[in-house]
């Protein structure tokens, strides 16, 4: 089978180097044109297996590339891009529907890499399929892995003290190698495993961060993303309690993070789930802030307790002020409605230093540490040590 290739049109640059990146490392061949005429010319050279179209282009917009492809009996998919928000892009898909396209949707700008990696991994034709018997059986024995990614909180000295983490579930299949967390959950989606694979996510890593936190002495917190078909699991709150009694991991050391889709899918529905958890304890992080098409309404409406910045808005904030602007309303808002604030995907030293200076307390990425294994965890909360440069 040939491999995967991605072609990306776009005029920014940055924009199309940082996709390839991310889509080379999923295992596409990627190229990448800035204009109609450069489309042109790259669909005479190859036949990309996707395409990523921006709707705002230099020279004629993305429409009319939509109408060129149309024109051009180009069956290849296509997933479109824009900052121009979810109405524009709703319209622009039914378009290209309408003109005959194969279209997949579209990611608003700016891109969350999660979104995109999840929809690469979704669209790749060569891409593991893990039976389904072999995930319950994996389950069943505990087989699965987590791996975390700490979390760094600055107190009143000005010192940065490692809080807690992150929990990411880990395959390692026989056959196809390491399956990351995001390839797990759209393999258990694929088997309508989802409330399984979460419960068993959920009650390794409690287990693990209890063992910690007796070992180092510390009040180590842990957070757990939550599927969005699991927010309108109205037993959720309960299991997960039973879990956490079960791992020996308080109520109040439990975060769990989710996303505005999953909230819009069922807004009555997700209401109910997310506030029986607050009553028993846990809390409710909205992860990846920013990049929704309503956030300030869920936040309104919703019984959070923190508020995760986008890695976005972290990435872009040394070079836009736009971004900063972004960061700077995040903490404000943070303190008035009285939650906490993460901000995540921090890579560099000059990132931390800037939110620092922004009012960001709390932080996580790469800078402070890669993902850890569940063995390495202890000896990084018993060794944590943060240096500014």
């Amino acid at each position: 089978m040939d491999r995967d290739s991605l072609l990306i049109v776009d005029d920014e640059t940055s924009l199309c180097d940082f996709i390839a990146d991310v889509a080379t490392d999923v295992g596409y061949e990627v190229e990448s044109c800035q204009n109609l005429a450069a489309l042109e010319s790259s669909l005479t050279r190859a036949r990309p297996t996707l395409i990523l179209l921006d709707l705002n282009m230099p020279g004629g917009d993305g429409v009319e590339v939509l109408r060129f492809l149309r024109d051009a009996a180009v069956r290849t998919p296509v997933m479109l891009t824009s900052g121009e928000g979810t109405r524009v892009l709703e319209t622009a898909v039914r378009l290209g529907r309408d003109l005959g396209l194969q279209m997949l949707g579209f990611l608003e700008k700016p891109l969350s890499i999660d979104a995109l990696e999840a929809m690469l991994h979704r669209q790749r034709s060569g891409g593991p399929r893990v039976d389904r018997d072999a995930l319950v059986d994996v389950i069943r024995r505990d087989a699965l892995s987590v791996h975390f990614r700490p979390r760094i909180t600055r107190d009143d000295d000005g010192a940065w003290a490692l809080t807690g983490v992150e929990a990411f579930g880990r395959w390692n299949h026989p056959r196809f190698g390491v399956l990351d967390h995001q390839r797990l959950h759209e393999v258990a989606e694929a088997a309508e495993l989802t409330s399984r694979l979460t419960d068993a996510l959920l009650g390794r890593a409690a287990a693990v961060v209890a063992s910690v936190r007796s070992h180092t002495g510390t009040d180590l917190e842990l957070s757990v993303d939550v599927p969005t078909r699991q927010l309108v699991d109205v037993a959720l709150p309960d299991r997960t309690a039973a879990l956490l009694e079960e791992a020996g991991l308080p109520a109040a050391a439990l975060t769990l993070e989710v996303t505005e889709r999953g909230i819009l899918e069922d807004p009555t529905r997700a209401t109910d789930v997310l506030t029986r958890c607050r009553l028993k304890g846990f809390g409710v992080a909205m992860d990846h802030f920013g990049t929704g098409y309503s956030s300030l309404t869920q936040l309104a409406l919703m019984p959070f307790s923190e508020i995760k910045i986008d890695a976005s808005f972290v990435e872009s904030a040394e070079l836009e002020e736009s971004s900063r602007i972004v960061i700077r309303s995040c903490v404000a808002l943070a303190d008035a409605l009285g939650v906490e604030l993460c901000a995540d995907g921090v890579a560099t030293h000059a990132q931390l230093e800037l939110l620092d200076g922004l009012g960001c307390r709390r932080l996580q990425g790469d800078l402070v540490s890669p993902l850890v294994t569940e063995q390495g965890l202890a000896l990084l909360v018993d060794n944590f040590r943060y240096k500014a440069a």
